[in-house]
């Protein structure tokens, strides 16, 4: 009973073993043969950057800086919008968005290339 048992169940193999391939080149590592793109592995690094990057841009910047970054980039949930649509919705020119943003994000880049978010 016990050999009919092992039989059916399945066989625990290793990367490193070897099976004879189609080709004139012999054994192939099974490693060799096994192609995983893990996309959920990038995504959570993606996701863990942006929670970094989000929380730095609320705690290096506030007032009318944070609010033109937010919505120029669409953090928390709002919809991205040009410099004129901010400049609209605050009622001030657009390049006094436009300064204000540049001001904003070479704030951020030099705070995010000290703890390694800016590449």
């Amino acid at each position: 009973m016990q050999f009919r048992k092992e039989a059916h169940a399945p066989k625990l193999t290793s990367f490193e073993e070897s099976f004879n391939s189609e080709d004139d080149s012999g054994m192939l590592p099974i490693g060799n043969t096994i192609s995983v793109e893990d996309f959920n592995l990038a995504r959570v690094e993606e996701t863990d950057r942006e929670q970094k990057l989000n929380a730095l841009v609320k705690q290096l910047l506030c007032g009318r800086e944070l609010e033109i970054v937010t919505l120029r980039y669409g953090l928390d949930n709002v919809k991205p919008r040009t410099q004129r649509e901010v400049a609209k919705e605050l009622n001030i020119s657009r390049s006094y968005v436009s300064r204000l943003e540049k001001k904003a994000l070479e704030h951020l880049k030099k705070s995010c290339l000290d703890v390694g978010l800016w590449t």
